[in-house]
């Protein structure tokens, strides 16, 4: 007995199943009739022998028979549960023979019949090995035309997601698990927009394809931006820029540099392994004596070099003592504050043009901006506070 997957409906479960069976077979047998008392044979299964009676019927007198019989039978199953059913079933088997019972009736009695038979009733109790799955019952519990119906109907059902393709992206419904899919969308083999970046927002409405990996977006596909700075959150570095900031790659914040004067710090030139000033740069110093007197807060950076001809050690010194006399100049003609210049020496390390001593020999001047000058300024007063507790413990 069979189990089928109830594939639509319970709708067609029945719960009595009548039924009846017949058919064609072959019956062997060998029957004898014994005496109760004595255990004598009085008859078997075979021929009648005329005189030879018992009780009014014919002896047979031979051994074994076969003859072909009919079985029929009808039958009512009650369905307890899917794993119980309750059955009631009658039987009638028809011998094409008069020997089943080791008698043959008087051929010449009229209205008598030569063929034997037997039959039998049952009522029987079935266990039912049907698993977990409820949707599994045997077949004899559904109604096979509906059942062949409800196939036919999942069939019809496939071939029409088959052939069926409501958004047009070119994807059946049985495959698309985006049923929805804009028009003019390109999709994947599944059904699904195309999504390049992997945003979420399909190409079709991604208004940037190439979203950094991790980044947050919009329902346009543009990563988000907080600050407004041009740079995605998920790669800024400086998530609260300022507005109208310049920022780098990361999104930090470029200092904008200082309005410009118009003023150009010059470069004051020397003789060879000389540290005296000339006179052809009194002009330029002057000039920037001027700028400097014209504007209290300005400070600078003075930077000695010397060419690579001397020792390293000697070309260090060298820019020492050059920076050294353009600050003094300015000091003692200009009365320029000395805290206001910065002195340093690059030694032979910043060659303008190797072969060219000239240009080498040289100091260069330049105005300190912003946060350097508030460096200089702390340095300026950590300076004097230490001079002034080194007067104290004296």
């Amino acid at each position: 007995m069979a189990l089928i997957k109830a594939n639509q409906s319970t709708k067609h479960d029945r719960w009595l199943a009548i039924f009846g069976t017949m058919g064609v077979g072959v019956v062997s047998f060998d029957s004898k009739i014994k005496s109760l008392s004595t255990d004598t044979v009085y008859s078997i299964a075979h021929t009648s022998t005329s005189g030879q009676t018992v009780g009014g019927l014919n002896r047979g007198l031979s051994g074994a028979s076969t003859a072909l019989e009919v079985p029929f039978s009808l039958g009512a199953k009650l369905k307890l549960s899917r794993s119980f059913d309750l059955g009631l079933e009658v039987a009638m088997h028809v011998v094409n023979s008069d020997k089943l019972d080791a008698f043959v009736e008087n051929e010449n009695t009229p209205f008598k019949s030569n063929k034997d038979k037997y039959a039998f009733a049952g009522l029987g109790l079935t266990y039912k090995f049907v698993g977990k799955d409820k949707n599994n019952q045997y077949i004899e519990w559904k109604d096979p035309v509906e059942v062949m119906y409800d196939d036919f109907k999942i069939v019809k059902d496939q071939v029409t997601r088959l052939s069926t393709d409501s958004d047009n992206d070119g994807i059946s419904e049985m495959y698309d698990k985006e049923p929805n899919t804009p028009v003019g969308s390109k999709v994947y083999g599944n059904g699904t927009s195309v999504d390049s970046d992997n945003d979420g927002v399909p190409d079709l409405r991604d208004r940037d394809l190439f979203t950094p990996a991790g980044c947050s977006v919009d329902t346009a596909g543009i990563a988000m931006d907080i600050d407004k700075d041009g740079v995605p959150d998920c790669l800024d570095k400086e998530a609260n820029t300022l507005a109208d900031a310049l920022v780098d790659i990361h999104g930090i914040t470029i200092p904008k540099p200082p309005p410009s004067t118009g003023f150009i710090m010059p470069t004051v030139y020397f003789d060879t392994n000389s540290s005296i000033v000339k006179t052809t740069s009194y002009p330029d110093l002057a000039a920037l004596a001027k700028y400097m007197q014209l504007r209290p807060e300005a400070k600078i950076q003075i930077l000695g070099n010397a060419d690579v001809r001397g020792s390293e050690s000697y070309n260090k010194g060298l820019g020492t003592k050059r920076a050294n006399s353009v600050k003094d100049f300015l000091v003692k003609y200009y009365q320029i504050d000395e805290s206001r210049i910065a002195i340093e020496s690059a030694g032979e390390s910043q060659q303008l043009y190797p072969k060219v001593y000239t240009v080498n020999r040289r100091v260069e001047i330049q105005e300190i901006q912003g946060d350097q000058n508030n460096q200089d300024n702390h340095q300026d007063q950590q300076n004097q506070q230490d001079q002034q507790n080194q007067e104290d413990q004296k």
